[in-house]
């Protein structure tokens, strides 16, 4: 859930941001946001803390992800829902 969602507020942005999480388990199969006192049985309650206050750090050289894919990935899973990007462009997209 968007950090907003777990405030009761619903957004588009919530939808990006969702999709953020998502992208940033399928290019580094870690969640973003987690239990850290207990990764292997996390608390429900602790990883909304997390998702509340905690910003998406790059895990090792790139968090697995190549650059460019961390840039828009950071963008996407900014807490401020107004500072966060809606729509990113993909590169290969803008080659065509």
């Amino acid at each position: 859930m968007a950090p907003e969602t777990l405030r009761s507020e619903v957004f588009p942005a919530s939808d990006v941001w969702a999709a953020g999480v998502m992208a940033h388990q399928l290019l580094t199969g870690r969640f973003p946001f987690d239990d850290k006192s207990n990764p292997f049985s996390p608390s429900l309650s602790k990883v909304w803390g997390s998702i509340l206050t905690d910003e998406v750090r790059q895990r090792g050289a790139q968090g697995g992800a190549c650059g460019g894919c961390w840039r828009r990935e950071q963008r996407i899973l900014l807490l401020d829902m107004y500072a966060r990007h809606t729509r990113l462009p993909c590169p290969a997209a803008l080659r065509r």
